[in-house]
C-alpha cells in the first residue's frame, strides 16, 4: 500500500510537470509575443508608409536568429536599409514592401524547418516505441513545444482563437497515436 501510494503520487507530480512544462509556460510565454495580424493586415494592403513606420516590429522580434550579435547586426541592417528608402518615391515604396516581404518569407522558412526537425523527431519516437501511451505524451509535449518554438522563431504568435485551434489540433493528433497503437 505505500509503495501504491509512492508511485501514484509519483504519477501525479510527473503528470503536473508535463502540463506545466508542456502547456501552461508555453502558453504563458506565447501571450507576450505580439499578434502576426498586425503585419498580415499591412502586406495586404502594401503600404509602404505603414510598413516602414513599423518595421521595427520585425527587428525587435527577430529571435529565429540565436546568437545576440547576430541580432544586432541584422537591426542593424533593416534600419540602415529602412533609412536609405523613402515612401514616397515610387521605386522605394514597391522596394520598401518587396523587402518586407522577403523579411517575413525568411520567417516561414524557418518555421518549415521547425515543422520538419519535429516531425522527424516524433516519427522516431513513435516509431521505436511499443506504448501507446508514450506515444501520446511524446507526441503531446513535442507538438506543444514546436508551436511555442515556432512563435519564438517567429517573434509573433497566432490570435487566440488559431492558438486554440492549434491546441485541438494537437490534442486530436496525439490521441490518434494512442490510438492507432491499439
Amino acid at each position: 500500500p505505500i509503495k501504491q501510494n509512492i508511485l501514484k503520487w509519483l504519477v501525479i507530480l510527473v503528470s503536473i510537470f508535463v502540463v506545466v512544462w508542456g502547456i501552461a509556460i508555453p502558453y504563458f510565454k506565447i501571450r507576450l509575443f505580439p499578434s502576426i495580424t498586425k503585419i498580415i493586415e499591412m502586406m495586404e494592403r502594401r503600404n509602404a508608409f505603414e510598413l516602414k513606420k513599423n518595421v521595427s516590429i520585425l527587428y525587435q522580434n527577430c529571435y529565429h536568429l540565436k546568437e545576440e550579435d547576430k541580432r544586432k547586426e541584422y537591426r542593424n541592417d533593416i534600419i540602415k536599409k529602412m533609412q536609405e528608402l523613402d515612401e514616397e518615391k515610387e521605386n522605394d515604396r514597391n522596394e520598401i514592401v518587396k523587402y518586407f516581404e522577403e523579411l517575413v518569407k525568411e520567417r516561414f522558412n524557418e518555421i518549415d524547418a521547425i515543422i520538419l526537425k519535429q516531425a522527424k523527431y516524433t516519427f522516431f519516437l513513435t516509431t521505436i516505441s511499443q506504448n501507446g501511451k508514450f506515444d501520446f505524451i511524446t507526441s503531446f509535449c513535442g507538438n506543444m513545444r514546436m508551436i511555442y518554438n515556432i512563435v519564438v522563431a517567429t517573434g509573433f504568435r497566432p490570435t487566440k482563437w488559431q492558438l486554440v485551434y492549434l491546441y485541438v489540433c494537437v490534442i486530436v493528433a496525439s490521441f490518434l497515436a494512442y490510438i492507432v497503437e491499439h
